[in-house]
């Protein structure tokens, strides 16, 4: 026959004292092996834990609520980091706010001298051209040409012809290119009138904007014209 009996509790009794339970007066001795190798806890460790632990929560704190200050250093990161500042620091030579609103009360300025009527005044006037340079005492034969001069840099121009043929009532043909290749017919000729041994003729005002050559044509059926000079000159 098995009985089985239910057991509630368990008494320590101590041999050495007449089997009586262990008390504080009478503890039960408790022989400890393994651990001490400098591994274990303590009291002393987990108070220097706390303190770096507390410090590590007072430093996030600061830095979830942007009151971090210094110099942080960010390295091994992947990736961009975004960041929120205040003001940084601009580097040498910079613009600066400062700066910018005093050029803004400088352009103000000029815009209020600006804003009504500008007069310019130009004291030289760019001249292109040169003396006989369509002709420097040269012949030109019936139906032939002067030099061609650019007139490409000429808005408008003057043209000063002299020759000695006095026994001819021809004139001469104005022609311009607007490629050098193709010439037209400017639609003015030059007729030359005699004044002592030579004939003369002087045309100015001509607007030639957009073109860019010219030469002077004879356009008489047969004389041909001694001791040309022609001159085409002007300015942008």
């Amino acid at each position: 026959m098995v009985r089985n009996n239910n057991l509630n509790s368990v008494i320590l009794t101590n041999p050495d004292n007449n089997f009586n339970p262990y008390d504080a007066a009478s503890p039960l001795p408790v022989t400890l092996s393994g651990g001490g190798g400098g591994g274990d806890a303590t009291a002393a460790l987990q108070t220097a834990g706390n303190s770096s632990l507390s410090s590590m929560d007072g430093k996030i704190v600061a830095c979830d609520t942007g009151s971090i200050s210094g110099t942080v250093a960010v390295s091994a990161v992947s990736g961009d980091v975004a960041i929120t500042a205040a003001a940084l620091p601009l580097p040498s030579g910079a613009a600066s706010a400062s700066n910018q609103a005093t050029g803004n009360g400088s352009l103000a300025s000029i815009a209020t001298a600006v804003g009504g009527t500008l007069f310019v005044k130009q004291n030289e006037v760019l001249n292109e051209g040169s003396y006989a340079n369509a002709a420097n005492n040269a012949s030109i034969a019936n139906g032939a040409y002067s030099s061609v001069i650019s007139i490409a840099n000429i808005n408008v121009c003057s043209i000063f012809y002299e020759d000695s043929s006095t026994s001819s009532f021809d004139a001469l043909k104005i022609e311009v290119s607007p490629d050098g290749t193709n010439y037209f017919d400017y639609g003015i000729e030059l007729y030359p009138s005699q004044e002592g041994a030579v004939r003369k003729a002087v045309q100015t005002n001509l607007h030639v904007e957009g073109l860019t050559h010219m030469r002077l044509k004879n356009s008489s059926a047969s004389d041909t014209y001694a001791n040309v000079y022609g001159t085409i000159v002007g300015s942008p």
